[in-house]
C-alpha cells in the first residue's frame, strides 16, 4: 500500500502516512520500521533494511539502518512504526517541514571521521506477512 507523494517526504508527510498506515491495523504498531528500494534490475522486486535509530541535523532528518548506528553516535533499537510515530510526535510540531532522508551507505575514513550517502525517502508501504512498515528511497521504476 505505497504512497507516492510526488517527491521526498517531510515530517508533517511521514507522520500523517504513518498514521493512515499504521491506523488500520492495530498489529502494525509493532511491525519492524525499515526502509526498502527497488532492485537495479528490471524485476521490481524490492530490497529492505530496518531502521535503528533516527536523528537530526541541519532541519533534515536521517533514518538509520540496521548496524550504521554506531558510525554516528547513536544507540541502537528495535525500532517500530508505532515507536517511530510517536517519537516524531514528541519531537516535532505536526507542521514540521524537516525532510527525511536514509543513510543509504556509511563509510568510516581512516582519520574516524563519517561519510554517508543520502537518499530522501518518497513513499510508504506496509508489508503484513514481513511484519514491516517501509519507507522506499532510491530509484522509483514508475517515474520513467
Amino acid at each position: 500500500m505505497p504512497k507516492a507523494l510526488g517527491g521526498l517526504l517531510n515530517i508533517e508527510q511521514v507522520v500523517s502516512d504513518l498514521t493512515k498506515v499504521i491506523g488500520n491495523s492495530e498489529t502494525a504498531y509493532q511491525y519492524a520500521l525499515a526502509v526498502a528500494r527497488y532492485k537495479s534490475d528490471d524485476s521490481c522486486n524490492i530490497v529492505t533494511r530496518q531502521i535503528e535509530a533516527f536523528e537530526d541535523d541541519d532541519n533534515e532528518v536521517y533514518l538509520v539502518p540496521k548496524g550504521a548506528a554506531e558510525a554516528y553516535g547513536l544507540d541502537a533499537t528495535f525500532m517500530t512504526a508505532g515507536k517511530f510515530l510517536a517519537a516524531l510526535r514528541r519531537k516535532y510540531s505536526e507542521s514540521a517541514t524537516y525532510e527525511v532522508f536514509v543513510r543509504e551507505s556509511t563509510k568510516i575514513l581512516p582519520d574516524g571521521s563519517v561519510v554517508s550517502v543520502n537518499s530522501p525517502i518518497w513513499a510508504t508501504g506496509i508489508h503484513e506477512q514481513g511484519e514491516l512498515v517501509y519507507f522506499y528511497y532510491g530509484h522509483d521504476p514508475k517515474a520513467t
